[in-house]
């Protein structure tokens, strides 16, 4: 789940928008992997800073949005970022996923947390420096490659 076109404060869905794409997943008896960021300036406007502890500004969206939903089976998880930054060599950024879990998590115990990143490191170490957190529950890793036939070395590719 990401912004809309008009977008909440700094580029987030406020959360009263996020209320809303809840209760339209409730009525259609689906689920949500809730996207708190992003890591992608091209997809919105408010990235997430890879700071701990958390900044302020994102610690008050996520403690909103979680709170707003907790206990809720239509949220299955939370998602920190959207293609988190950690391909950059971040080395703050297992901390931070933590972080951002553990905020999660003290809103909502019950709930999932996974980590929605991957999309520029195949270095099994970073893959394991952002997913060791105690709070962090699974790993939704995005492998990208380049769509105009130039795929990366991660890719596998099948022809039929």
């Amino acid at each position: 789940m990401f912004r809309s076109r008009e977008g909440g404060a700094n580029g987030r869905l406020s959360p009263s928008q996020v209320h809303r794409v809840v209760k339209a997943a409730e009525r259609h008896g689906q689920y949500l992997c809730v996207t708190l960021l992003n890591g992608l300036k091209d997809c919105t406007s408010r990235q997430a800073t890879y700071q701990t502890p958390v900044a302020a500004d994102i610690a008050a969206h996520v403690r909103a949005v979680v709170t707003r939903h907790a206990g809720n089976p239509t949220v299955a998880m939370f998602e920190p970022a959207n293609a988190a930054n950690e391909g950059s060599g971040n080395p703050n950024i297992g901390p931070w996923y933590q972080a951002m879990a553990a905020l999660i998590k003290s809103h909502d115990p019950a709930v999932l947390v996974g980590t929605g990143g991957g999309n520029n490191s195949s270095d099994p170490a970073r893959i394991a420096a952002f997913s060791a957190g105690k709070d962090i529950d699974l790993i939704s890793y995005h492998d990208y490659y380049a769509p105009a036939g130039n795929p990366g070395p991660r890719t596998g590719v099948f022809n039929e």
